[in-house]
């Protein structure tokens, strides 16, 4: 399931344009995940129940670093020695 998230302040930065595409179409989605609490609704709710329950994540459940900038890559966990 998506989402416009044109509005987002992070999730609205994650597709850059499509010049090929009319203004119209150039929203931006995103990937609502369903809450756990929320899947008895999706599943057996009225139709307005169900949008309701997809909602896009609050701005602070993302880390986009310092000034914006992406944070930095994981480092690779230390692999034991199978053999």
């Amino acid at each position: 399931m998506t989402l416009n998230a044109d509005h987002h302040p992070r999730l609205n930065r994650t597709h850059r344009p499509g010049p090929q595409r009319p203004a119209t179409m150039q929203d931006k989605r995103a990937v609502v995940p369903l809450h756990p609490s929320a899947y008895d609704v999706w599943l057996r709710g009225t139709i307005e129940e169900a949008a309701a329950a997809l909602v896009l994540p609050h701005v602070d459940d993302y880390d986009a670093g310092p000034d914006g900038a992406p944070p930095a890559a994981p480092k690779a966990p230390v692999q034991p020695d199978l053999l």
